[in-house]
């Protein structure tokens, strides 16, 4: 098992080209987004998403053990995923 310990000091939800600054300008005072799709700017660098929506998997929480929830986080791994929204 190998353990790291990561800080984000910026993150951000980029659905525009944000390093053009007159589209940044324009976009604090607008909504929606444009052409360029979705992705993460993380501490600068841009971290593109493949991953799912993760619903819960029993209705009641408890029911289900630690492991279940291994198996499931595992098998998205094994998809390739690397975000998992909860």
């Amino acid at each position: 098992t190998t353990q790291r310990r990561v800080g984000f000091r910026y993150f951000a939800l980029v659905t525009g080209n944000d390093t053009d600054a007159e589209y940044v300008k324009n976009a604090r005072s607008e909504e929606g987004s444009s052409a360029h799709g979705m992705y993460f700017r993380i501490n600068g660098a841009v971290m593109w998403s493949k991953g799912a929506n993760m619903i819960p998997m029993e209705e009641l929480e408890g029911r289900l053990n630690g492991e279940a929830h291994r198996i499931l986080v595992q098998s998205s791994v094994d998809a390739g995923m690397n975000t998992l929204r909860v």
